[in-house]
């Protein structure tokens, strides 16, 4: 329903609102972008205050905005990677997600979600048939049917069943490996065959030690973990090292990337303490408000982000109400306010071959 008082803000945010009769009121805040005052388009961002007040003189209020995930689950893009693997992006994350076939039988089908359980790939068996239905459920209670319809013709699928095993690389080739990451090849279907002999890490054309091992049980994701100095590197996989589960093997592998030096980067030494214990997460974040890095904590932490590029940041913490690691924007309609974040106020320059130290004690 309409409001009773309304203001619009200034481009900083702020608002009053002015010649309110006493009496008990709610307070919410919205980018109205139909300019109805009504809440009620997707990508409008929504915040309020939790409770109700008595509004007998001036009061002031902060009300965070946020975006809400859709208010129904639905399947939001969904194509076919040949030979047979089912691609499905879904409106939110998903809860206790199930599927059925309800045409073109397939056996033997291998399900991999993401992390947040927003995207899944189905493995099938190759099917003769153009396109296949599937409903999906989230609860046992079904949400979607959705029929994926292959585009390629005859000769191009016969292109597709000769094709090497697809894979893509982190990093990209002839890039910087960043602090805190392993790089990793990403193949395109799982695989069923893997000759670690025939796998090798170089570190400037000489053999470098490193652990090189699948990170998920369906084995589409390859990383090589190791202690990784200045240098230039190179992962190989020789030829028929890998066969994923439509028979398709490997041609040469050989992605090069570097690590920068020490006198290229710098490093933020950081002591943090706060007030209560809980569960935190303390963030690194550039001028665009992008997360670098991170760490969990329960409140008090003392560590050190290294190799961080020249520039400008700043030190945030993310109050971990239900513990999942992330910051969650909240549900307006279940009244669940988000995860409150507070900012550092210290601006942190850091310099080439330099460590800067930030204690942080709220």
């Amino acid at each position: 329903m309409p409001p009773d008082y309304f203001a619009k803000t200034s481009e900083e945010g702020v608002f009053a609102i002015r010649n309110v009769k006493p009496g008990s009121y709610r307070l919410f805040a919205l980018t109205d972008k139909n300019q109805n005052l009504i809440y009620d388009l997707k990508d409008e961002t929504v915040g309020f205050v939790s409770d109700a007040f008595n509004l007998i003189d001036s009061l002031n209020f902060i009300v965070p905005v946020t975006k809400q995930l859709p208010l129904t689950q639905s399947v939001k893009n969904y194509s076919i990677e040949d030979p047979a693997k089912l691609i499905t992006t879904f409106s939110r994350p998903l809860l206790n997600p199930s599927f059925k076939f309800i045409s073109g039988k397939t056996k033997n089908v291998l399900a991999e979600y993401s992390t947040f359980k927003d995207t899944v790939n189905l493995f099938c068996e190759p099917f003769g048939m153009d396109t296949i239905k599937i409903v999906w459920y989230e609860n046992e209670i079904p949400f979607d049917t959705v029929q994926y319809k292959k585009t390629v013709d005859k000769f191009q699928k016969m292109q597709h069943l000769k094709k090497a095993a697809p894979w893509t690389s982190y990093p990209v080739q002839s890039s910087a490996l960043k602090a805190e990451t392993n790089p990793s090849i990403k193949w395109s279907a799982p695989i069923i065959i893997f000759d670690t002999t025939l796998v090798a890490i170089l570190k400037d054309s000489l053999p470098f030690a490193a652990k090189i091992y699948f990170t998920d049980s369906l084995k589409t994701n390859l990383q090589a973990e190791g202690n990784w100095n200045e240098g230039n590197y190179t992962f190989v996989i020789l030829p028929l090292a890998v066969t994923d589960m439509y028979d398709r093997i490997n041609d040469s592998v050989v992605v090069a990337f570097s690590v920068p030096g020490e006198r290229t980067v710098g490093s933020i030494s950081f002591k943090l303490q706060t007030q209560k214990s809980g569960s935190y997460i303390l963030q690194l974040v550039n001028e665009k408000d992008a997360v670098l890095r991170q760490r969990i904590t329960n409140g008090k932490m003392e560590g050190l982000f290294e190799q961080v590029e020249p520039g400008t940041f700043r030190l945030r913490i993310v109050y971990d109400e239900n513990g999942n690691g992330r910051w969650d924007s909240g549900d307006y309609r279940k009244g669940i306010q988000p995860e409150v974040i507070e900012y550092n106020m210290e601006v942190i320059t850091v310099r080439a071959n330099w460590e800067v130290e930030v204690d942080w004690i709220q």
